[in-house]
């Protein structure tokens, strides 16, 4: 802040306090800062830069691409800031598919090994909040075997639990939150989702005895 008080409206220094802001998490202020750096020049791409970044980051990402393609415009090709232009081109052209073909693309992701993209379809279709019910079980359903597939266990858990509030009886997502709680050696949860399991299926198709016999004896 001494800095802009001996300088006033010096670009460099504006951009370098917007730069600052990203780093501490103060989008709103990053923005600012940058955008009176474009007042004093229009032209000093770096101010198009952190103004995009910060919107980027408050998650307005219209904004962030009108605001690249207006710096592109203004200071000419530059490589860095066409290839976020793009990217966000992509993410809003997926934003605005239906959440069936979200989810489609999303399975296909799945079956490929790419767990991380995958988990990003099913979250684009969630967050649209235009999913029908049965849909939107099957949203959390398979982003939950996405981040099992990561790593992210406690994630995936919640995705089951959701599914199973909207739907008490729902064998996939018993078996998953089972399955991982399993993982997490957390055996008395895990014992008493496969009960849950049997409860729906009794029949027992997928060897669920089994799996609960075993967890019984490791807790």
């Amino acid at each position: 802040m001494r800095a802009l008080k001996a300088y006033g409206d010096d670009v460099a220094v504006l951009t370098n306090l917007s730069a600052t802001y990203l780093e501490l998490g103060e989008y709103r202020l990053a923005a600012d800062s940058a955008r009176r750096a474009l007042e004093a020049n229009a032209s000093w791409r770096k101010g198009y830069h952190r103004m995009a970044v910060a919107y980027e980051r408050m998650g307005e990402k219209a904004h962030a691409l009108e605001v690249y393609r207006r710096g592109l415009e203004i200071c000419g090709a530059n490589a860095q800031m066409e290839l976020r232009a793009d990217m966000l081109e992509k993410a809003l052209a997926r934003e605005a598919e239906a959440p069936e073909a979200l989810k489609s693309r999303g399975n296909e992701l799945l079956r490929d090994g790419e767990n991380e993209m995958a988990e990003e379809m099913y979250t684009i279709a969630i967050e649209q909040g235009r999913a029908s019910r049965e849909t939107l079980v099957a949203l959390h359903n398979n982003r939950a075997e996405a981040r099992r597939r990561a790593g992210l266990f406690e994630l995936s858990i919640e995705d089951c639990a959701t599914v199973l509030e909207m739907e008490p009886m729902n064998l996939k997502a018993a078996l998953r939150r089972a399955g991982t709680y399993e993982a997490l050696e957390k055996y008395s949860y895990a014992c008493r989702d496969y009960e849950l399991a049997l409860r729906i299926d009794p029949k027992d198709p997928c060897r669920v005895r089994q799996r609960l016999n075993r967890c019984r004896a490791l807790e």
